[in-house]
């Protein structure tokens, strides 16, 4: 399989104490395209989705981001007993897709940052029709991400000025078991 994905992103700027409780916090929307080996039988799917990472560990100019993206894909050639009997992968055009990722980036300058890592892609219908086995796809990233504006890269901060508040939360609830 290959395949190509462009994003647009928002990081957040470290302004605010929130920000760096989720460490360089980034959200935007994508686009993939996927070319797989098979493609005769479940075509080259194309995937929206919305997409959000973080920054576990942060050296100097090293960075250890997160990546998780959750959408839609389509234009898939799904399972037909008269047209397409040999998909058994996906049974429908339209499919959820979910991707997972840890990446680890190293910054060149203030624009440029190099990444390499991996990722897991699910693309599923959720067996809302069968067949449905799914198909899912272990891949290894290699790339370089380019920001117009002056990248920040601020360390955390040890300390967050907050109050410490506790709330009283009482739960109550009723189960009975069908008939």
């Amino acid at each position: 399989m290959s395949s190509f994905s462009f994003r647009v992103a928002k990081q957040l700027d470290g302004s605010k104490a929130w920000h760096h409780l989720y460490n360089d916090f980034t959200y935007g929307i994508g686009g993939f395209y996927g070319h797989f080996n098979y493609s005769k039988n479940i075509n080259n799917p194309f995937a929206l989705y919305g997409f959000m990472n973080f920054t576990p560990l942060k050296i100097k100019r090293f960075m250890l981001k997160t990546d998780i993206a959750v959408g839609f894909s389509f234009w898939w050639d799904s399972y037909s007993k008269k047209d397409n009997k040999y998909n058994v992968a996906v049974g429908t055009p339209i499919n959820c897709y979910v991707n997972f990722g840890l990446n680890a980036y190293y910054r060149l300058n203030d624009y440029l940052q190099l990444y390499l890592g991996g990722s897991l892609t699910h693309f599923s219908n959720g067996a809302i029709v069968k067949p449905n086995k799914g198909i899912n796809v272990l891949s290894p990233q290699v790339g370089i991400s380019y920001n117009p504006q002056k990248m920040i890269f601020k360390q955390a901060k040890d300390t967050l000025s907050y109050k410490p508040s506790f709330e009283t939360l009482i739960n109550v609830y009723f189960a009975e078991h069908g008939i």
